[in-house]
């Protein structure tokens, strides 16, 4: 009897050689999830739609943090996640958000941490810090970092995704603005986002110079806090926020450091007005 002969491979189905392309196909293992040989980076978007914004959400709680991008998500944005504020750093220089939203509490480096951190550098990505509501007072450290909004939890999601639309919206119309303002010593280029009193530079954060602009524009007339925060902010007017008084401070700080006259003045009940001496 020859090797293996038996009726198995005596049948005339069984013993017919098979095709090569099927002894390929059979070797070739099939991909299962996790284990493809080539693996997409988590949360990387790997096609934007045209006109879609990207935004970095950084939050170490897996629960809240998938509830808020599902929330973003839905509003229209690519969103990027990061559990700490490393990886939040690294996310910003190679994904390069539209804004990005980080809770004060990440692990490894904080959400101030990574605020100064992209300022430091030079990164002007439009940045809402998120806290705890027993963390208020933090806010103003916050926004003198250089971010340019804050808000305390519990956020209620169409709050967030209101919040980061308005700081999108900034970032497109300052893209879109093309003149140079003057309002007695004090020069602003729009385009270039610098500002000069009696030829001398004022480094100003995102905030304040949006917050600045808008005010020489309407230079002489009193702008009021619902204007203000509406159109800088994106705020619904009749929920009212500090951060403007915040902000103000800061201006007048800059403004005055070298002794020039006070130009911002407060219209008490009303607004505020660029008017020069």
């Amino acid at each position: 009897m020859k090797p293996f002969d038996s009726d198995v491979m005596r049948s005339p189905v069984l013993s017919r050689p098979p095709m090569p392309g099927a002894l390929r196909t059979a070797a070739r293992p099939i991909p299962t999830r996790g284990t493809h040989p080539h693996p997409l980076p988590p949360n990387r978007p790997v096609a934007t739609a045209p006109g879609r914004q990207r935004v970095l959400l950084a939050d170490a709680e897996p629960t809240r943090r998938e509830s808020m991008a599902r929330s973003l998500r839905a509003a229209g944005f690519v969103v990027h996640t990061a559990a700490d504020g490393a990886e939040a750093l690294r996310a910003v220089t190679a994904y390069h958000p539209t804004a990005a939203v980080l809770d004060l509490d990440l692990p490894v480096l904080d959400g101030e941490s990574v605020v100064i951190a992209l300022r430091q550098t030079g990164n002007r990505v439009p940045i809402c810090t998120v806290g705890p509501a027993e963390s208020a007072e933090r806010a103003v450290v916050m926004l003198e970092a250089g971010a340019d909004d804050h808000v305390l939890r519990p956020v209620t999601m169409p709050e967030l995704a209101a919040r980061v639309k308005a700081l999108v919206r900034r970032v497109e119309n300052g893209a879109r603005l093309s003149s140079t303002l003057h309002v007695g010593d004090l020069e602003i280029n729009v385009p270039g986002r610098r500002v000069c009193c009696a030829g001398v530079e004022i480094p100003l954060t995102r905030t304040e110079f949006d917050l600045l602009a808008l005010l020489a524009r309407a230079a002489g007339v009193v702008v009021t806090r619902e204007r203000l925060l509406e159109q800088v902010w994106g705020y619904d007017p009749k929920s009212g926020s500090s951060v403007l008084d915040v902000f103000i401070c800061y201006l007048r700080r800059k403004l005055e450091a070298s002794g020039s006259p006070r130009i911002l003045h407060t219209v008490r009940g009303v607004g505020y007005v660029l008017r020069p001496q």
